[in-house]
């Protein structure tokens, strides 16, 4: 009606292009079609009212009654379908296809909406896509970049940004919540303001509202989850249950299955953890590792049915094929190999090492079992080796005929041993020593006369009777060894060497005087005779004297 050198223009309908001044290249069929375009150029509206109000946007399609209805200067713009981006003003780039797609649209750009009411509520919101019917993305007004494929997927979101929903109503109730990623019917379902949640598979955080950081992958992974955080579940129905625990991850079928509340635990396997509920900081890798847990925390199970029957037991770290299997309440506790303390429950401290190393009883404690089939029997008890073990060496192999050595007698001990015939032996080569002194033996020997020796036992041993000196007052004497509480076995018998020699020199010295004092007897033995027979001879003279007097 009012073209004036508009040009390659096609109207067909009642009052089409009825406004067209200068613009170029439209088509318009329906009634009142582009009906206020005066210089928009290269429009196609197809259906009553298309484009009504469009004046001079450009490059746009509408197909349907009232598709782009309130467009004006909005440009390269596609709805197809009944109020299709109906509200558009000034959006550019926006594709709406099915009845009332994009219906609120007005300066919203870059968008996608495919399917009854997608997208029917956008505004401002930028670079969203929507595919589904069932109102995918429905609500969303201002919120950015998502992306929802499905029937009712991402249908409540309002301002929520750079969301993924792909499935039957994924996301279906998230507002607000951003950078989410739910592939699979309902996953994430319930999702509100929580962010950053990554769920694929059918149920997959479907409860989650406000919880965040979370990736679910798998049927019904995650399903209960509410406010929990920072959770990964992978695997049929792992951490299905876990409503407000954080920091958990789960590996395999059923995983942490139970969890309610219990953060920081990591199950790997299939049912690993899966009765765990509140407990706290647990490992556990291996079909049915910690299977029975329930508040037991900082344990760690790495092997098949590894700690399987720990319910509230702490603390503990078991590793192999059943390793501390049926332990229920124990703390503190270490096994390494196949059934390492399988039959064990109930104590704490224990140390197990070696494939059926084990104890023969519960509420054992303190017990160290290294070496395979080693068994502990009592309390308090360390066994290294086995029957078959003959040798046994701290930083070195043991020498051919010792049973037990000492480092190597160069840098790591003196390569002191135990023989085969159970007799301990010190290094004592010139070539281990270093800095002699000489010693004055009679001091030495003096001390060790002052040197007090007693009779006494060791506080705790009972009627076990001991004769020896103080480690205190031999130390001050002797100022020998690195500690005044201890006395060394090399030190008393240097001593005492050192005594006896000097014994031998006085014994020695006291042998050369009585041998020199039996010479002088001797001497004055003859001298004796000698004046014995003078004395004799005096008295016959005298004798005959007397018998001429008379």
């Amino acid at each position: 009606y009012s073209n004036t050198t508009g040009y390659n223009n096609t109207a067909g309908g009642f009052s089409a292009l009825y406004s067209n001044t200068t613009g170029n290249s439209n088509t318009a069929n329906g009634n009142a079609a582009l009906r206020f375009n005066t210089i928009g150029y290269s429009n196609t509206a197809n259906g009553s009212n298309a484009l009504y109000s469009n004046t001079t946007g450009s490059s746009n399609t509408a197909n349907g009654s009232n598709a782009l209805y309130l467009n004006t200067t909005g440009n390269n713009n596609t709805a197809s379908g009944l109020d299709a981006l109906y509200s558009n003003t000034t959006g550019t780039s926006n594709t709406a296809g099915g009845a009332n797609a994009l219906l609120s649209n007005t300066i919203g750009s870059f968008n996608t909406a495919n399917g009854q009411g997608a997208l029917q509520s956008n505004t401002t919101g930028y670079s969203n896509t929507a595919n589904g019917s069932d109102d995918a993305l429905n609500s969303n007004t201002t919120g950015g970049s998502n992306t929802a494929t499905g029937a009712g997927a991402l249908q409540s979101n309002t301002t929520g940004s750079v969301n993924s929903a792909n499935g039957y109503y994924a996301l279906h109730y998230n507002t607000t919540g951003s950078y989410n990623t739910a592939g699979g019917s309902s996953a994430l379902q319930s999702n509100t303001t929580g962010n950053s949640n990554s769920a694929n598979g059918w149920g997959a955080l479907a409860s989650n509202t406000t919880g965040s950081y979370n990736t679910a992958n798998g049927h019904a992974a995650l399903y209960v989850n509410t406010t929990g955080n920072n959770n990964t579940a992978n695997g049929y129905r792992a951490l299905l249950y876990n409503s407000t625990g954080v920091n958990n991850t789960a590996t395999g079928s059923g995983a942490l299955y139970v969890n309610t509340t219990g953060d920081d635990n990591t199950a790997n396997g299939t049912w690993a953890l899966i009765s765990n509920t509140t407990g706290a900081y647990n490992t556990a890798s291996g079909l049915q590792a910690l299977y029975s847990n329930t508040t037991g925390t900082e344990n760690t199970a790495d092997g098949m049915n590894a700690m399987f029957y720990n319910t509230t037991g702490s603390y503990n770290t078991s590793i192999g094929k059943s390793a501390l299997h049926s332990t229920t309440g124990s703390q503190y506790n270490t096994a390494l190999g196949y059934r390492a303390g399988s039959s064990y429950d109930n104590g704490y401290n224990n140390v197990f090492l070696g494939a059926n190393t084990d104890v023969t009883g519960a509420d054992f404690y303190n017990c160290i079992a290294i070496g395979q089939g080693v068994v502990c029997t009592d309390v308090n008890m360390a066994i290294i080796g086995n029957s078959a073990t003959t040798k046994w060496g701290l930083g070195v192999v043991p020498a051919s005929g010792n049973a037990f050595q000492v480092g190597t007698n160069s840098g790591n001990g003196n390569g002191a041993h135990l023989t085969a015939g159970g007799t301990w032996v010190n290094g004592s080569s010139i070539d281990f020593k270093d800095d002699f002194t000489a010693l004055d033996k009679k001091e030495i020997l003096n001390k060790i006369s002052s040197l007090n020796i007693s009779r006494w036992h060791y506080k705790g041993t009972g009627n076990e009777y001991h004769i020896g000196p103080i480690a205190e007052e031999f130390y001050q004497l002797f100022n020998v060894g690195t500690d005044k509480k201890y006395i060394s076995t090399v030190d008393p018998a240097g001593i005492a060497l050192a005594g006896i020699q000097q014994l031998v020199k006085e014994n020695e010295e006291s042998k050369k005087t009585v041998k020199q004092l039996q010479k002088n007897l001797e001497m004055q033995q003859v001298i004796n005779e000698k004046q014995q027979k003078q004395i004799d001879e005096l008295v016959k003279e005298l004798q005959i004297i007397k018998e001429k007097i008379k």
